[in-house]
């Protein structure tokens, strides 16, 4: 089964809050992986974003991974590289 690139955007309207993005899915060639999300939370008083990256080997059902994640809250945030193994099943 070949893999295309994916552009998936979301919006989410809750009673409180709006949520709202796009993650992008890119496989350039055979067996990398590439995933960008962006988005954001709009509270009432605050709002909150998120930026995360990552870079991948596909191996059989499964993903090896690598990235970094970015979340703000106004003028503080939170950012840290991430990894792992995803299984697709």
């Amino acid at each position: 089964m070949k893999k295309s690139s994916v552009i998936t955007p979301f919006f989410v309207f809750l009673m409180e809050t709006v949520t709202a993005g796009i993650e992008l899915r890119l496989y350039p060639v055979k067996p990398v992986t590439l995933r960008a999300k962006f988005g954001g939370q709009f509270f009432e008083n605050f709002t909150m974003s998120e930026i995360e990256v990552q870079a991948g080997i596909a191996i059989k059902a499964g993903e090896l991974f690598l990235g970094y994640r970015r979340r703000g809250l106004e003028n503080s945030g939170w950012n840290g590289f991430s990894g792992g193994f995803r299984y697709y099943f």
